[in-house]
């Protein structure tokens, strides 16, 4: 059997390769592929169709980051009409489970909110060094350690309006990020981001990538955050740990598989292709 995959694309300035390197993978793997906008996505006589296309036609859909943002609520408010057992992540874990605030109960000492006084307070009554970042924030930009409350004021000011995330500062972080790749119910490797200085471990920010062997403490972490992933339907992501505390999740578009393949060869992208493989076959038995 031929299996079919549409990936939904939207030219931008790229941050990875899984635009290009997902659709070879697919393609060298027998699998017809198809590429779509996000914006091709409509919903027409009763079905979610991408193009002209139903979704439903299709094994897997793999959207590829959340695509423009304007409109992109309502596209995976969209994409959740159709069969969610085709989609690589259910929709409504792109709602809940992306990015920061989801995972706050593995996370070091957070506070979150829009206004400074609250971030301000919270840093005075603790004290210490801290790091702030926007809540929607993404590759490294407007992370910075900070101590006082005069350097709070300064950072939102010169950024964008939103929710803020004032963070414990963690040392291990100066030896860098370890980023774990997972696809379904399996771990396709894990590496370390090295940071550019002592917070930046984000490859789009110039970090380095080096092999890595997981700790107990990250392992244990891994392990936990990946069995609510399977549970909530989530088929690929990146786990970035650090010290034993869990710095963030990334369902959009993780990057890595580039990295873990210049470690071990073609290893990461045939775990990645069992895995879907092995759901796949799952989903035909039930």
């Amino acid at each position: 059997m031929t299996h079919r995959v549409a990936f939904l694309i939207t030219p931008a300035e790229f941050h990875n390769d899984n635009h290009e390197r997902l659709p070879g993978l697919f393609r060298d793997a027998g699998w017809l592929v198809d590429i779509a906008s996000h914006e091709d996505a409509c919903w027409q006589d009763q079905q979610v169709l991408l193009g002209s296309r139903p979704a439903n036609d299709y094994e897997l859909v793999w959207p590829v980051g959340f695509g423009p943002r304007v409109g992109s609520i309502d596209r995976i408010q969209l994409l959740a009409q159709m069969d969610q057992s085709r989609l690589i992540t259910a929709a409504s874990a792109y709602l809940t489970l992306h990015g920061k605030t989801a995972w706050l109960a593995y996370a070091p000492d957070t506070m979150v909110a829009q206004r400074s006084a609250r971030l301000i307070e919270h840093l005075q009554t603790h004290g210490g060094d801290w790091v702030l970042k926007p809540v929607a924030g993404s590759f490294g930009r407007h992370v910075h350690r900070v101590s006082s409350a005069a350097h709070i004021e300064q950072v939102m000011a010169a950024a964008t309006d939103g929710y803020w995330m004032l963070q414990r500062y963690i040392p291990e972080i100066t030896d860098g990020e370890i980023r774990t790749l997972i696809c379904h119910g399996a771990i396709i490797g894990s590496y370390r981001r090295m940071p550019t200085n002592d917070l930046h471990a984000n490859l789009a920010a110039d970090a380095s990538a080096l092999p890595a062997v997981l700790s107990d403490a990250n392992a244990d972490l891994v392990h936990r955050v990946h069995a609510t992933l399977v549970q909530h339907k989530v088929g690929f992501a990146a786990i970035d740990t650090v010290g034993g505390y869990l710095m963030e999740v990334n369902l959009a578009n993780p990057g890595g598989l580039g990295s873990l393949s210049q470690f071990h060869g073609t290893l990461p992208e045939q775990r990645l292709l069992d895995a879907i493989h092995s759901h796949l076959a799952a989903l035909v038995r039930t």
